[in-house]
């Protein structure tokens, strides 16, 4: 090597390499002290609340993943009560129109029922007013025949009988006849 070239090295490093490169023992133990006191330090001062900070969000974190999980669960027993109070109560209507739908068939048959006994009733009643009428027909008519025969019978005879006696005789011929 010339001297230029050795005068272009700067002093501290040895032809052939970069000092990053090399091996010094004095530095290597200061890096090791460095490194001891420095990881000292932090496990000390900075490693222990960091753990803490890790601690409790991984707690906050699984509290959040319990809870989750519990709303998730009285998510679905409330949907499941949900249904089943729904169900029930279809089922309760359902009842409660069969019921009604019953009352409503009874309550008509009963209605038919009545008014069949009130027009059997109506037309008892109407018969026997009809045969009340008919009868006091046939007496009148009897009695307006009776009258017309004692009057037909005392001209043709020409002697006058007593009106009882004349009723009795057109009476008897009446039922002659």
């Amino acid at each position: 090597m010339t001297s230029e070239h050795t005068a272009a090295v700067p002093s501290g490093e040895k032809a052939g390499g970069s000092p990053l490169f090399q091996l010094d023992p004095g530095l290597a133990i200061w890096t090791w002290i460095t490194f001891g006191v420095l990881f000292f330090i932090l496990y000390k001062f900075a490693w222990k609340p960091i753990l803490a900070a890790l601690a409790s969000r991984e707690n906050r974190i699984r509290e959040s993943l319990e809870n989750a999980e519990k709303i998730k669960k009285e998510m679905e027993q409330l949907a499941r009560r949900q249904a089943e109070v729904l169900s029930q109560a279809e089922a309760e209507g359902l009842k409660i129109v069969k019921r009604e739908r019953e009352q409503a068939e009874v309550l008509a048959r009963n209605i038919v029922q009545q008014a069949k006994e009130e027009s059997a009733g109506l037309a008892a009643a109407a018969k026997k007013e009809i045969q009340g009428e008919t009868e006091k027909a046939r007496e009148l008519l009897r009695q307006e025949t009776v009258n017309l025969s004692l009057g037909i019978a005392a001209k043709l005879i020409g002697t006058s009988l007593t009106e009882a006696k004349h009723r009795e005789l057109a009476r008897k011929y009446l039922e002659e006849l």
